[in-house]
């Protein structure tokens, strides 16, 4: 089973799926793309994971930043978002919020460099999450 977790999709496999599961758009239809009449009342509520440690340079940090400012102006009006930034010490950024405000919140997050503590960024987000338990810094 851990050998199965550890297989890496294709780059075209990865953009694909999340297309078809995070754009909801269907990857075989690009370019003929027919407009929803209504939008399904499913919601979602969406978490990232940003790592502002020094295995990102700046310069990888500030286009990944901008990768998610252009999908959150693309979002359903209707999705929460929360942020969390992975370093030495990892920080929820903001709490889930609408998309305006995860917008400008995220514009001021910045690269802090250190180490990447993975493990206490998922802590926070399962605390946050599952057990609606505010995180403090």
């Amino acid at each position: 089973m851990f050998a199965e977790l550890q297989k890496v999709p294709s780059l075209s496999v990865s953009a694909k799926k999340f297309m078809k599961y995070f754009l909801d758009r269907d990857p075989d239809k690009i370019g003929r793309r027919k407009r929803q009449l209504f939008l399904p009342l499913t919601q979602y509520d969406v978490t990232y994971v940003i790592d502002s440690s020094s295995s990102v340079s700046k310069y990888q940090f500030n286009k990944g930043k901008s990768a998610l400012l252009m999908l959150l102006q693309r979002a359903r009006r209707n999705t929460l978002y929360a942020a969390v930034t992975v370093s030495t010490r990892a920080r929820l950024v903001f709490n889930f919020t609408d998309v305006f405000t995860a917008q400008n919140k995220l514009q001021e997050v910045r690269r802090t460099g250190g180490k990447t503590n993975t493990q206490e960024a998922l802590q926070i987000c399962y605390y946050v999450r599952v057990c609606s338990i505010p995180v403090f810094q």
